[in-house]
């Protein structure tokens, strides 16, 4: 029954002009950043027992659903129709713009809102239908761009997206698009641990979005109670989810614009779920985990240079539209700061960790990748406040004293600048996670620094004694 109503909303939705566009995929390289959607009918069961016409409801809410998620005002009006699967319909998304994955969840928890409110008033109070919603994002690499004859190739195919291979008429959805991969299975595991009232986010897409939050208050106004990425995800729990990081516990993070427990839950729920009572507890006492500890957790299980992999190929091949800068042309910049300490007499220095892809157990001054609509200056304050926790102010007239480059692991020629600036709260003990540890040199102390020592990054002497000639 449920796959002649999806099989007749295809054909409804391929005779309408304005939904046509979910089944066609013209893109030469279909490789990139995926965003995948998934909207699951919770109750579903028992509201068929009870409802005669619960096909004409379920019909409803499959177009519903793709309607709002491609309107033409939607950020994620670029989705295309993945699959369905019993109560599930399944969206995947390229990404191609910022706006895509930095306004998806504020426009997700508005569109489920809508839907569920027309539900509502289709079903009783006992057989009422939720929707389950879950969100997360995957690196694909198209499998016509793989090799098969390299078997030492250095691209990871951990997810592919490929064409099936379908014959004659027997499928509506011929030449469209599939996915596999550990990332793709990761989504269908912890909608498990989805919610009404919630998203679940992947923790890669959180970690993602937190990581460029100051980017979504100061360009896209994201803020406040309707967009606060530090104030409405959180960690509920941690579980462990088959074939996915091993023997590590994967964060379940929940996206909401109301933490508390009338928006969240029923008035029963916790009497039969022993999880639902843990979360209450915790939401009670201000106890969840702040989206923050993302970072440990990633840099703990050494994955933490494939996420910054993910973020910036998220970000830098975007497009902007009616903006002046052709986005395909920027390349990475990373800003490096030589930090001085209150007296301005010597140099703070961070010892990256030995399981770094880049310069592995080496000093160096603290960097960071610039953003759009950031100045250098904006890009050094904001890394030193994020790896450090101190507050920068910016010497030398925010005038470069050195610039420098390194090559990437895609041959990649990456340029940087190294600004000048001094600490100006009264922290004693650098706190950071990012970094193995961190001391302050004097000029004594660096002038005993070997020539092209191994253990600090480039110039690292030269410019240490550069900025301490600068500030005398």
């Amino acid at each position: 029954m449920v796959k002649n109503l999806q099989d007749k909303l295809t054909v409804k939705l391929n005779s309408n002009k304005e939904l046509s566009r979910v089944y066609t995929d013209k893109e030469e390289d279909r490789g990139g950043i995926y965003l995948f959607l998934s909207f699951d009918l919770a109750n579903a069961t028992e509201y068929k027992i009870r409802n005669y016409s619960w096909h004409k409801t379920f019909q409803d809410f499959y177009e519903d659903i793709t309607k709002q998620i491609i309107n033409e005002d939607s950020p994620l009006k670029n989705s295309k129709v993945w699959k369905f699967i019993g109560d599930e319909v399944l969206f995947y998304l390229k990404v191609t713009e910022k706006t895509e994955l930095f306004k998806c969840l504020p426009y997700l928890n508005q569109v489920v809102k809508n839907v569920e409110n027309r539900l509502e008033n289709k079903s009783h109070y006992y057989d009422r239908l939720f929707i389950k919603t879950t969100v997360w994002i995957a690196d694909v690499i198209d499998e016509r761009n793989l090799d098969p004859n390299t078997a030492n190739s250095n691209t990871k195919a951990t997810n592919i997206i490929f064409t099936p291979p379908y014959e004659g008429n027997a499928s509506l959805f011929l030449n469209k698009p599939d996915f596999l991969g550990f990332e793709i299975d990761l989504g269908f595991r912890i909608s498990k641990y989805s919610h009404h009232s919630v998203i679940a986010v992947g923790a890669k897409l959180a970690y993602l979005l937190f990581k460029n939050r100051q980017l979504l208050k100061d360009r896209y106004k994201i803020n406040g109670q309707n967009g606060s990425i530090d104030k409405n995800l959180n960690i509920i729990g941690y579980e462990a989810l088959k074939g996915i990081w091993r023997n590590h516990k994967y964060p379940i993070v929940w996206y909401s614009e109301k933490w508390n427990q009338e928006s969240l839950f029923l008035y029963d729920e916790h009497f039969d779920d022993e999880k639902i009572e843990i979360i209450k507890k915790k939401i009670k006492k201000k106890q969840l985990e702040k989206i923050e500890k993302l970072e440990k957790i990633f840099q703990d299980i050494n994955q933490k240079d494939d996420i910054e992999d993910i973020i910036n190929k998220a970000i830098s091949s975007t497009k902007e539209i009616n903006h002046e800068i052709d986005l395909d042309k920027v390349s990475e910049v990373h800003v490096a700061l030589i930090c001085l300490n209150n007296k301005k007499t010597k140099v703070l220095a961070a010892l990256r960790p030995e399981t770094k892809k880049r310069f592995p157990n080496v000093w160096e001054f603290g960097c960071g990748q610039i953003s759009l609509n950031e100045t250098f200056e904006d890009t050094a304050i904001r890394t030193y406040k994020e790896d450090f926790g101190i507050n920068i102010k910016i010497l030398n007239n925010a005038i470069p004293i050195a610039t420098y480059s390194f090559t990437d692991s895609a041959n990649q020629t990456v340029p940087g600048i190294i600004l000048l600036g001094y600490i100006t709260n009264n922290t004693k003990k650098i706190q950071t996670e990012k970094y193995t540890k961190t001391k302050w040199l004097s000029k004594k102390d660096i002038n005993k620094i070997k020539n092209n020592s191994k253990k600090y990054v480039d110039d690292f002497k030269i410019n240490a004694l550069k900025a301490l000639k600068v500030i005398s």
